[in-house]
């Protein structure tokens, strides 16, 4: 008899276990954000919301991320800054996020989008550049690949 309950005892806890496991998996949006010098990011210049998505193989569902490029090149540049404005250089940005070292960006912070946001990038000399019209996504290499098909180019900074 004391072995029927420790066994319905551990089948309870693992069953217990799975269910909360489960509802991490569905539920849970592990917070990532980048910042300068960091160099633990990976697959520079791919579309990072393939995998850091809501039932997506990445840990943390992103915002908004990206890639950048030194001007001219297919090369990364490190430790930028993007910002998201409401409009080109009024008021504050309602979002700002530090390229990494190894020069991508990304955040699973909530961003108000509104009708749409105006993204900026900053060089480490401080030259601010904003992207002419507005955007309501954040997959930023989802357009500024830095390979076949893309239909703008790259995330430039000088």
């Amino acid at each position: 008899m004391k072995k029927l309950s420790v066994v319905i005892s551990i089948l309870a806890v693992a069953y217990i276990s799975s269910i909360i496991t489960g509802c991490e998996e569905a539920e849970w949006n592990e917070p990532k954000v980048s910042y300068h010098d960091d160099d633990e990011s990976h697959n520079w210049g791919m579309n990072c919301m393939d995998c850091h998505r809501r039932g997506g193989p990445g840990e943390g569902w992103f915002t908004v991320a990206g890639s950048v490029a030194k001007l001219g090149t297919n090369e990364p540049y490190p430790n930028a800054t993007i910002e998201m404005w409401e409009e080109i250089g009024v008021g504050s940005p309602v979002a700002i996020i530090e390229v990494d070292a190894l020069g991508n960006f990304y955040t699973t912070e909530p961003i108000n989008w509104g009708d749409g946001l105006y993204p900026a990038i900053i060089s480490q000399n401080g030259e601010r550049i904003f992207m002419p019209y507005k955007t309501m996504i954040g997959a930023c290499n989802s357009c500024h690949f830095n390979g076949e098909g893309v239909s703008a180019p790259p995330i430039w900074a000088k």
